[in-house]
C-alpha cells in the first residue's frame, strides 16, 4: 500500500513538471493544476536569433523551443544553458510537440520533424506543401501513435510517429492555421474556410460547422464542448455531439486570435481589442475583462487560481482568474505572441526580441 501511495505520488509530481504540447494536452485545455507565483523573479533569458512565436514544451528539466532562426533548442530548465540545437530547413512559428522523449515540429516551408530529444538528431521527416503554423498533436490507434497536424496546403496530416509515413490527409477549402483538439476519439479543428471540422481517427468527416468568418487559433474541448473565436469578432461554444452552437459572444469589434484556457466555471482569452476576457462556460456571458496596451494573440494559460499571457504591448501578465484583476506584469519590451507554458514551478514564455524567458 505505502508503495503504491509512493507511486501515485510520483506520478502526480511528473505530470506537474511536465507540459507537453501547445495547451498543455490532447485537449487543448490551457490549464495547469499547479500554483503560479503571485511575484515571480525572472530566473534567466536565452537568446536565439530570431522572434519567437510558438510555446515552450517541457519534461524531464528540460526546455525545447523553436525560433525564426530556423533552430529548435533543448535548455537546461535549472540555468537555460543550451544542451543542443538543431538547424531546420526553414523558419519554425509553431510549437514542439513532446511524445516519447522526443520532439515534433514543423517549418515554415512544410516540412515536419521528429527529432531525438536527447541529442536533436532527424529521426524522420514529414513533407506537406505549405507551412506548419500551428503545432502538432496525437492520438492512439490500433497500437500505434499518430501525429496530426494542419497545414496551410489545406490539408489535415496524419503521420505514422514511428516512421514518418503518411497514414492519411483530409483536405478543406483553406489555410489550417492551428492546432487540432482530440478527445474520445474525435479530432477538431477550425480553418480559414470559415468551418469547425470534426473528424474520426480514420481521417473520415463526422459533421462540419460554419460559423461565419475565418478561424486562426485552435480550439479548447472538454466533455464534448468545443470553445473558439473567429476573426469577426465572435467566441463560441460548440456542442460538438449535437452538432450545434450552444452560445457566442459577440461584445468585441476585433478578430479573436487566442485559444481558450478552460477552467471548471470559466473560459479565458484574449482579443486583439487589447482585451482578456472571463466568460461563463455555461451561458457565455461576461464575468469580467482586462484591458492591457496592445493586442492579445497569446493564449491564457490557467494556474488554479490565477491565469497568465502575454500581450503585443510587450508585457507577461498575472490576473486573478475569478475577477480578471492584475496580479503581477513583467516589460520585456517586445511583442508577445507566444503562449505560456507553466512546468517546474516555473513560467516560461518567448517574445519577439528573440529570447525565451524563466520566472521562478
Amino acid at each position: 500500500m505505502k508503495l503504491l501511495l509512493l507511486f501515485s505520488l510520483l506520478s502526480c509530481n511528473l505530470l506537474a513538471n511536465d507540459w507537453l504540447s501547445f495547451r498543455g494536452s490532447q485537449s487543448n485545455l490551457g490549464r495547469v493544476e499547479t500554483e503560479l507565483s503571485a511575484s515571480p523573479k525572472l530566473k534567466w533569458k536565452f537568446q536565439t536569433e530570431g522572434p519567437i512565436k510558438g510555446t515552450a514544451v517541457i519534461t524531464q528539466q528540460k526546455v525545447f523551443i523553436g525560433s525564426e532562426d530556423s533552430k529548435i533548442y533543448c535548455l537546461n530548465t535549472i540555468d537555460g544553458k543550451e544542451i543542443w540545437s538543431t538547424k531546420l530547413s526553414d523558419i519554425v512559428e509553431s510549437s514542439p510537440l513532446i511524445l516519447d522523449g522526443d520532439i515534433v515540429i514543423g517549418t515554415a516551408d512544410g516540412n515536419l520533424y521528429r527529432l531525438d530529444g536527447k541529442t536533436g538528431e532527424q529521426k524522420w521527416l514529414y513533407k506537406a506543401d505549405d507551412r506548419f503554423a500551428g503545432g502538432a498533436n496525437w492520438f492512439s490507434k490500433s497500437d500505434q501513435k499518430i501525429i496530426v497536424a494542419g497545414n496551410y496546403d489545406n490539408f489535415v496530416h496524419a503521420v505514422n510517429f514511428e516512421d514518418g509515413s503518411k497514414v492519411w490527409t483530409y483536405e478543406t477549402e483553406n489555410f489550417i492555421n492551428g492546432t487540432p483538439a482530440i478527445e474520445d476519439g474525435k479530432i477538431i479543428f477550425g480553418g480559414c474556410d470559415n468551418s469547425i471540422y470534426v473528424l474520426g481517427t480514420d481521417g473520415k468527416l463526422i459533421s462540419e460547422i460554419d460559423l461565419g468568418s475565418y478561424i486562426a487559433g485552435s480550439p479548447g474541448l472538454e466533455n464534448g464542448q468545443a470553445y473558439i473565436g473567429h476573426y469577426d469578432h465572435k467566441y463560441f461554444r460548440i456542442d460538438i455531439n449535437e452538432q450545434k452552437i450552444v452560445w457566442e459572444f459577440s461584445k468585441s469589434t476585433f478578430p479573436f486570435f487566442s485559444s481558450p484556457a478552460i477552467g471548471k466555471g470559466l473560459i479565458i482569452f484574449g482579443g486583439r481589442d487589447r482585451r482578456v476576457y472571463g466568460l461563463d462556460k455555461e451561458t457565455g456571458e461576461r464575468l469580467w475583462l482586462y484591458k492591457t496596451r496592445g493586442k492579445v494573440d497569446s493564449s491564457p494559460l490557467l494556474c488554479k487560481d490565477k491565469v497568465t499571457f502575454g500581450s503585443h504591448d510587450g508585457r507577461v501578465y498575472i490576473l486573478n482568474a475569478k475577477d480578471g484583476k492584475e496580479i503581477w506584469q513583467y516589460d520585456v519590451g517586445k511583442a508577445i505572441i507566444a503562449a505560456p507554458a507553466v512546468a517546474e514551478n516555473k513560467l516560461f514564455i518567448g517574445s519577439a526580441d528573440g529570447f525565451l524567458y524563466c520566472f521562478e
